[in-house]
Parts: structure tokens; sequence; C-alpha cells
């Protein structure tokens, strides 16, 4: 379920060790800029600033503050991740709105000079990224051409991780190496298999760490308990068929009905745009989206 998973995510990426390995991996190429300590954790819910329904909860999974030493002092940037399970043509739109919405409180809070604020979307779908990832990429070439100068581009950082995709052994200091992995393989069935097998991290997993494994990979390969290596399969198969093969409810895609909740809560889109998008009357809708919050 969608809920879950963006749960797992968050927790997983709330470790500061993680979290560090992720940044460095995708903004400075592997090199180790960032270090666990040099971050610190931002609520991500401030509605005695921006009310119940501004929140950037619902725009970014995870915010920390970096602090890095320059010439004998620090300088500080806001980085926000969002894990991403599915294409969403709005990402951009949402970039956006998290960032104003941290500038503002920047400015709320009298933050001089302010934080610059950068938004980190890791890929969960197992396919190239689809959906746009700048603001300016969105408009026809004649409207660039005639109001290009005069439009502010918006962007994010997009982690993509895709099979030719070169991720040195060691280069990663957490699990978070079979992750990207598990997602850079996640096409190619048997690479999967032979990588799971061979790779002696699977040894011993975390408990968050085989969750979101399981919730963001496709790990329906068989992987057996050989040589001290856990026994996966079984758990993975039961815990596929209690959260993922039960997503069907007459007719109904529980995924695709948790997308358009979300884009709806965002107010992205309107009820009654959910409600065709899935082929459903209004009354229809709300009693599946009732239903799926039980």
């Amino acid at each position: 379920m969608a809920r879950e998973e963006d749960r797992i995510c968050k927790e997983y990426f709330d470790q500061p060790d993680r979290f560090s390995d992720l940044v460095n991996y995708t903004l400075y190429q592997g090199r180790e800029v960032t270090k666990p300590s040099d971050f610190k954790e931002l609520d991500p819910v401030r509605s005695e600033v921006f009310g119940p329904d501004n929140s950037y909860e619902i725009l970014i999974d995870n915010l920390k503050e970096l602090s890095l030493k320059e010439d004998d002092r620090n300088i500080y940037v806001m980085i926000g991740l969002e894990s991403q399970g599915y294409h969403d043509e709005t990402m951009v739109v949402r970039a956006m709105k998290a960032k104003a919405l941290l500038y503002t409180y920047q400015l709320r809070e009298k933050v001089k000079p302010l934080k610059p604020v950068i938004i980190i979307v890791l890929n969960l779908t197992g396919d190239k990224w689809k959906s746009p990832v700048t603001l300016k990429s969105m408009f026809e070439k004649e409207y660039l051409d005639k109001f290009g100068y005069l439009i502010d581009d918006v962007s994010y950082v997009l982690l993509d991780v895709k099979e030719d995709s070169e991720i040195p052994k060691g280069l990663l200091k957490t699990d978070l190496e079979l992750l990207l992995n598990c997602l850079k393989y996640s096409n190619n069935k048997k690479r999967l298999e032979e990588y799971m097998e061979q790779e002696e991290m699977f040894n011993s997993l975390e408990d968050l760490t085989f969750k979101i494994l399981n919730k963001t990979s496709s790990l329906d390969t068989k992987f057996k308990s050989e040589g001290g290596k856990i026994k996966m399969w079984p758990a993975v198969k039961q815990m596929k068929e209690e959260s993922f093969n039960s997503g069907y409810d007459k007719g109904i895609n529980i995924g695709k009905l948790e997308q358009s909740e979300h884009l709806v809560n965002i107010h992205l889109i309107n009820v009654e745009q959910a409600a065709m998008s899935l082929n459903l009357t209004v009354e229809e809708y709300l009693a599946a989206v009732k239903n799926l919050k039980k």
C-alpha cells in the first residue's frame, strides 16, 4: 500500500547515515563530502506557520538541514527527499510548492541569509523516470521563444538508477547500496537474482532494510537459504500477498486509488477529476476512499 511504502521510506531515510550516503551519491558523485553528523532533522509539520492544509509534509518525505564547514564558517542548506513510487507529472510543481513554503518559513523566522532549499526525488518505480524535472520543459517552444527570459525555472534533483548505472563496490557506506542495486536490476530478473545470491550484505539485513527492499523492489525471485544466508523468499512472498496482491477491490486498482487521493489531498485535482480517472462516479470514489482508510 502506498501509505505503508511512504512510512517505510521515511523511516529508512530518517537515519542520518543513510541520508548522508544518499546526498553524497546524488549531489557529489559518491565523494564523501557530508557525514551523518552534518545533518539535523527538521520537523516537516509546522502547522503554526503554514496551517494544516499547507504543511510541506504532504510534498516531501524527509527534511534535514546540512551544515558544511567552509573557510572557518558553517554554511547551511535545507535538503528535502521525496521517495517516489509512481510517475508524477506534477512533481515539479510539488517541488516548487515545497520550496516556496520552506522559504516562507525562513522569512517568517527571520533567517538571514536564507538557506538554499534542494529537493531530491528518488525514483522507486523501477522504470526510467518519465516526468518533467524542470518547469521550463513543460512549456511549448513557442512560449519559451517568446517569454523564456521572463519565466522563472524550477527544478529538483533526480536520482534515477538505471541498469547501465555504475555503483562501484564500497562507494556507499550503508546498505543503501542494496536498495539502489535492486532498483538498478528491477527489470532484469536473472541479474537481480544473481546479485541477491552474490551480495554478502543480504546475509544479515536489518528489518527496516528488508521492508523497504520488499516494498520498493521487484523481489519476486527465489532466494534460497544457503551458506548462512537468510531465507528471504517465503517472507517476501507472504508480505507481497498481504500487501500488494490483495490490491484489487471490486475491480478498483488500489494503487491508482491511493495516487488519485494523494493528488486530491494536495489540491492538484478535485474529487470529480479523481473519480473520472478511475471510471467511477463521485459516490463510488468516495466510498472506495472511505473503505481504503479502514
